[in-house]
């Protein structure tokens, strides 16, 4: 094995694909059960998932920087051109993949990942498993169209439309490129309403080792991890042929995958084939469109961003505005209190001497004044003679 990487070149990769909302957490989990070994650098639950999405951060970090790198992300509808990557970027992914898988996984007998964008960026890990001496094996997860369009309209606010699209974006690359490869389908509301037969399915389909399956973890799996309120909706396939915003040829697919789960046929079957390759030609067809609706939804979310800036700004100037009028009102409202504190002031004092000119007036007009009046004016006299008597400085 390259990469320096100890283990003996005998490892098994099972590499779970399929698109965002189908069910590949539950399947990855169920791995787990099947004693494979998912690595440790997990990503934690979230609202929209709250079991667990049960990938391995280290691979999602890639492939979210692959992706973006390429110009595209995980819910660009653009088809990413693998013949017009350069050869020394494609080895430059390659390494960094091989090393991804190296320190996350070590030797470990068989190891698997699950990453939704994995699907539309399955040339990097294959050629990783091939650089590796992997022996790489698929789950391919199959949820009905309608049922994803439905989940991503809630958590995300996608059209139908787009979530469509992007179906066809996943389900096909990860059939195409897994050809000849051992690989297998899992039908997700079948696995909710039979855990265990699915894993056991998944387990002989991909002949992964059967001494590593432990009766109790299956059973964990499916009494305490498998729950119906996983799944928020089901539709059958009619809903998808009746569903106005399903192109026809998603509808067709869908319906072949589903006997193909089932086990009516193959994913080999000539019919499952002929409706491939036709969505495969829709999207080849549509790839300049696929192109300028990625280019105008990147914009759009450009714009949705700076009008959220801007949205926020103009909240944060009302709030500092309200905040402000509050204290230009408090501010009056004291100015009202302290007028109001003046004017009785001033009136308490105008009381004041008028009660003193009232009383002075009564004084002076008082028969006791009158008849003290000369006493006053002996009194004064003394004290200007005594002024004058006074001895002076002599300097």
């Amino acid at each position: 094995m390259n990469m320096n990487d100890p283990s003996s070149g005998d490892q098994t990769i099972v590499i779970v694909l399929g698109m965002h909302r189908s069910g590949t957490s539950t399947i990855t989990r169920g791995l787990l059960a099947l004693g494979v070994d998912l690595g440790t650098r997990m990503l934690g639950s979230a609202e929209d998932n709250p079991r667990g999405f049960w990938e391995n951060r280290a691979i999602v970090n890639l492939n979210e920087a692959i992706l973006a790198e390429l110009g595209s992300s995980w819910d660009g509808l653009g088809l990413i051109d693998w013949n017009r990557v350069p050869e020394v970027r494609k080895q430059d992914l390659c390494r960094r993949a091989c090393r991804a898988v190296v320190q996350e996984f070590g030797n470990s007998r068989t190891i698997a990942f699950k990453d939704p964008r994995t699907s539309r960026l399955l040339p990097v890990w294959q050629d990783a498993c091939s650089a590796l001496g992997l022996h790489d094996r698929y789950a391919i997860v199959l949820r009905n169209p309608v049922s994803v369009a439905r989940s991503l309209e809630v958590r995300n606010g996608f059209s139908y439309e787009k979530s469509h699209m992007l179906w066809l974006l996943h389900v096909v690359p990860a059939l195409l490129l897994t050809h000849g490869k051992p690989r297998c389908i899992v039908d997700y509301d079948r696995l909710i309403e039979s855990p265990a037969a699915a894993l056991l399915h998944v387990s002989d389909a991909l002949g992964l080792p059967s001494d590593d399956v432990a009766a109790a973890a299956l059973q964990e799996f499916e009494t305490e991890f498998v729950s119906k309120d996983l799944r928020h909706s089901v539709y059958d396939t009619g809903a998808v042929a009746s569903e106005t915003s399903a192109p026809l040829y998603v509808s067709a697919l869908y319906s072949e995958l589903k006997n193909a789960a089932s086990g009516e046929t193959s994913l080999d079957d000539d019919g499952l084939q002929l409706a491939l390759r036709r969505a495969n030609e829709v999207l080849t067809s549509f790839a300049p469109l696929l192109r300028l609706t990625e280019t105008l939804d990147r914009r759009n979310k450009h714009g949705s961003v700076k009008i959220s800036a801007l949205e926020r700004e103009r909240e944060q100037i009302l709030a500092r505005n309200d905040s402000l009028s509050a204290q230009n009102r408090q501010n009056l409202a004291r100015i009202d209190s302290l007028s109001a504190q003046n004017r009785q002031i001033m009136h308490d004092t105008k009381l004041t001497i008028d009660q003193l000119h009232a009383d002075i007036a009564a004084l002076r007009s008082s028969t006791s004044w009158r008849l003290t009046a000369p006493m006053r004016f002996v009194v004064a006299m003394m004290r200007r003679l005594a002024a004058l008597l006074r001895p002076r400085d002599r300097t």
